[in-house]
């Protein structure tokens, strides 16, 4: 029995996953919608919150750890988390189960303001704070100038 065996009892329809892209593709987030077994082995399709697809993935290669720069493609948001709660234990606040969120603040003067990550129509996501917003490609660079700025990627602020 080998280190991938049991990560296929792991892999369940609705586990979020994490893709890190390549050259010619970009990075995102997904959902696994469904698992087949046939006799080429267990596979998963995923469906990328973006519109993208991955169809007939081996279920051995969508991996529990994350591992920066180790050319496996795919990775479990769990494992992503744990990575960077670790390497960011102060700021990180673990990715969530669901796309990108945002949180409305009233200002009591009848004008509200979002923070937060938005995705956009083109694939793209927008961060936003109280004073300024950027739009980014991936939702990881976004999350990354939230942080850098002290907020969570749902727009609360970060406890310092």
């Amino acid at each position: 029995m080998n280190a991938n065996t049991n990560q296929e009892t792991d892999m369940t329809k609705g586990t979020r996953i994490y893709y890190t892209g390549d050259m010619a593709n970009n990075e995102g987030f997904g959902t696994i919608v469904s698992i087949d077994t046939n006799r080429w082995g267990t596979h998963a399709n995923i469906d990328l919150d973006d519109g993208r697809d991955i169809k007939m993935h081996p279920v051995h290669m969508i991996k529990t750890v994350y591992k920066r720069d180790s050319g496996t493609r795919i990775f479990t948001v769990a494992a992503v988390n744990a990575y960077w709660s670790t390497k960011y234990p102060d700021t990180y606040k673990a990715l969530p189960e669901t796309a990108a969120a945002t949180q409305t603040h009233d200002l009591g003067n009848n004008e509200t303001v979002s923070t937060g990550i938005a995705p956009n129509n083109d694939g793209t996501y927008t961060a936003l704070t109280r004073v300024e917003s950027k739009t980014f490609k991936t939702e990881r660079g976004a999350f990354d100038w939230l942080a850098r700025r002290g907020y969570h990627a749902d727009g609360t602020k970060a406890v310092h």
